[in-house]
């Protein structure tokens, strides 16, 4: 890491000099008055990253732009398709989760006993 190091001291004012200079874009997105701002910073970032080699595009949206940038591609860096790839971790068995209890047996309600028939009117009887 030393050259990156020494990389970034060496440049240090030129860093912070395009800082300043992107910082003094009133980029303000919460006052719709900045919103041509909001563009212009938007684009110099699009202008940075492709002065990097990056791939980078501007994708607008209702509100306010989107910078999309991608990295060209690394010599020897691991891929997706790669097969430097590092596998993902294996992930631990679920526990077993006790068995789960059957719900109790509905009992079908009690059958109400047969209702007596009235007594039956006849000669002698009273009701």
């Amino acid at each position: 890491m030393p050259d990156f190091d020494n990389f970034l001291r060496e440049n240090r004012d030129l860093f912070e000099a395009a800082l300043c200079e992107f910082l003094r874009i009133p980029s303000v997105s919460a006052d719709s008055e900045f919103q041509s701002d909001m563009r212009r910073a938007a684009d110099w970032m699009d202008q940075q990253f492709q002065s990097l080699g990056f791939a980078s595009e501007i994708i607008p949206t209702d509100g306010h732009p989107i910078v999309y940038a991608e990295t060209p591609p690394v010599e020897g860096a691991p891929t997706e398709e790669g097969p430097e790839k590092e596998a993902p971790p294996e992930e631990a068995p679920p526990e077993e989760a006790p068995p789960e209890e059957a719900p109790p047996e509905e009992t079908p309600p009690e059958e109400a006993p047969p209702e007596e028939a009235p007594p039956e009117e006849g000669p002698g009887k009273k009701g």
